[in-house]
């Protein structure tokens, strides 16, 4: 496969983040809904841990992403199957930290069902992008 486009990987790259933060800002606005409904205040440092977990991971991923569509187009499923073990990795850090600081099992399991949520939104949400990226891309020339 050849390169792709730098107008191709531009516009990508936008769409991306432009839907990355939509539905962020929208996990975000499910959670104080939560919060609002149930008054449970133990969910701001999930949520905050969260929004920057995704967010980060997110964002090094589509810089990734662009670097290799770029010079290696050909490498892209690797990086697909790699970055999410990566993602995995480090979702699996940022839990087994949070749970060795926190003695208190509520607010252990509060946070873990909050990263999780997000955790899986975003992982859904990367590979339905990219399913549909490789569909339209490989096969409109």
């Amino acid at each position: 496969m050849e390169a792709l486009s730098e107008e191709v990987t531009r516009k990508s790259v936008k769409g991306y983040v432009k839907w990355t933060l939509i539905l962020v800002a929208i996990l975000t606005l499910c959670v104080l809904a939560y919060m609002g409904i149930t008054s449970d205040a133990n969910v701001i440092t999930p949520m905050v841990t969260s929004i920057i977990y995704s967010l980060v991971v997110s964002g090094l991923y589509i810089y990734i992403w662009k670097l290799v569509a770029r010079y290696s187009p050909d490498s892209l499923m690797q990086l697909y199957l790699g970055g999410t073990g990566l993602r995995l990795i480090t979702a699996m850090f940022v839990l087994l930290v949070y749970c060795y600081l926190v003695k208190d099992k509520s607010l252990r399991i509060t946070f873990a069902l909050v990263f999780c949520f997000y955790y899986i939104v975003m992982l859904v949400f990367d590979t339905l992008y990219f399913v549909k990226f490789e569909r339209v891309n490989r096969f409109v020339k």
